[in-house]
């Protein structure tokens, strides 16, 4: 995490090839012109002369020059949350902007030689796109984005936002579990709440997350989180409390981690349709939900 400063820029890119940008928090900055006076706007990530990949970062309540300035080089900015900041993007070398979440913005949210902006939800701020050289894309959006709770930093979505499933539908752009992408900087299936440690963020506790699909037929997918190092144990059970297959039963590392069920059972055999329950065990926490097979 970026926390609090008054510098002409907390990281800067210059000559370097492919850097990649992902997972941060950049907050309460107050980033401003440079002092040698040659009016060279500064910002929390300056891009100079080199190409950068910026993707899932909040940046939040910054003021002065922009979160975002693209000078000489190229970014592809994709799947971030900017709100209650100055500016979000500037730029005057190129860039690709999509499946953001831009709200709140002061002045303006984005500017310049941006070349590709779409997919972008867009809300409540003073102007959207600053400038002749900006356009609108056709799949923006302008709503509020229902976030769980803004006030904690927690930009996570809730099940009626309309965010969910509305970036760009092009497979490159997919979710980690496989849908299409939501816009912002978490997907809707990422239920882990995530403090931030050495610019990283991590779960702070246990959780078990529904499968997808569900109904399945015959694969789906179990996401879970672990906030340390933990023995965890998943079993799969029937509507009769019997114990179908044990999924895993290992330690696993602090982060999210995800399972496959592929409808047989302990035996390597198919089980039948109906429904059937997952049990999620580790270090005191139980956490159980129900799926449905259906052929």
């Amino acid at each position: 995490m970026f926390d609090h400063g008054g510098y002409d820029y907390v990281i800067a890119i210059v000559g370097k090839p492919n850097v990649i940008i992902k997972n941060n928090i950049f907050k309460n900055y107050y980033v401003h012109y440079g002092s040698s006076g040659s009016g060279t706007p500064r910002v929390n990530l300056d891009v100079g002369s080199g190409t950068a990949l910026i993707t899932r970062n909040i940046f939040f309540n910054n003021q002065g020059e922009g979160c975002i300035g693209v000078n000489r080089g190229h970014a592809i900015i994709v799947n971030n949350v900017f709100d209650q900041n100055n500016i979000a993007v500037w730029s005057t070398g190129t860039a690709i902007f999509k499946n953001n979440i831009v709200t709140n913005c002061s002045e303006y949210a984005v500017s310049g030689r941006i070349q590709e902006v779409d997919y972008n939800d867009f809300w409540n701020n003073s102007i959207d796109y600053f400038g002749d050289e900006v356009i609108s894309g056709l799949n923006d959006i302008y709503k509020d984005p229902l976030f769980v709770d803004a006030s904690i930093l927690d930009y996570h979505l809730f099940p009626e936002s309309p965010c969910i499933d509305a970036g760009d539908p092009d497979p490159l752009y997919n979710d980690p579990d496989g849908t299409r992408n939501d816009m912002g900087a978490f997907y809707y299936f990422e239920v882990a709440t995530f403090i931030e440690y050495e610019g990283n963020l991590i779960p702070y506790d246990y959780a078990l997350s529904q499968n997808y699909p569900n109904p399945f037929n015959p694969v789906t997918k179990i996401n879970y989180s672990v906030p340390k190092s933990s023995r965890v144990k998943i079993t799969v059970i029937n509507i009769l409390g019997q114990n179908v297959i044990t999924l895993i039963d290992e330690i696993k590392t602090t982060g999210e981690h995800s399972i496959i069920l592929d409808g047989k059972d302990s035996n390597g055999q198919e089980v039948a349709s109906g429904m059937y329950f997952y049990r999620f065990e580790t270090d005191g926490f139980v956490k159980t939900k129900k799926m449905v097979l259906l052929k």
